[in-house]
């Protein structure tokens, strides 16, 4: 089942229970993100589908290959809002290319990788900086998402790093 098919299942019972889009959100969602879910064009959080799910008397059935990895990334995306970097690395590196949800994986675990490696760089950990850095350079020029930006930014964390493990050789 893809987004917008989650999105239709989501609408279709809504309609059959009568309910309004502000009658299915109460306070926990907003009738604008429902209605984006409804047509395919967000990604709810896992809690926002959960609920929905709840609310409507839905099951979440994670039974093929595209849900298990949409529900995959929608972890893997909480984790990368509250800073939880290790567990979307560990979580992306499920998926290989050609596999669903790949590309969103790929950006996902670049982003992670660039954070450690920031943090790293900032508690002097130069090996973890330099390792970090290297794996989103290799990445950030990966798929459909990837991103020159990001790629400078990881040029730059990548040069600091050997910088700082050149300097603690010579002292």
């Amino acid at each position: 089942m893809n987004l917008h098919e989650i999105g239709r299942a989501i609408k279709n019972k809504r309609r059959a229970l009568h309910l309004t889009q502000a009658k299915t959100v109460g306070d926990v969602i907003t009738r604008n993100m429902l209605s984006q879910v409804e047509s395919g064009v967000a990604y709810p959080s896992v809690k926002t589908l959960i609920y929905l799910a709840d609310r409507l008397g839905l099951s979440v059935n994670v039974s093929d290959a595209e849900t298990a990895a949409f529900f995959d990334y929608l972890n893997a995306k909480d984790n990368f809002h509250i800073g939880n970097f290790d567990a979307v690395i560990k979580a992306a590196d499920k998926y290989e290319q050609g596999s669903p949800l790949f590309d969103e994986f790929t950006a996902l675990k670049t982003r992670a990788a660039i954070e450690i490696a920031e943090s790293a760089y900032i508690r002097r950990d130069t090996k973890t900086c330099a390792e970090y850095a290297s794996l989103g350079l290799t990445l950030a020029g990966t798929g459909i998402y990837a991103n020159p930006s990001i790629v400078k930014q990881a040029e730059n964390l990548l040069a600091l790093c050997n910088k700082e493990t050149s300097t603690a050789k010579e002292a």
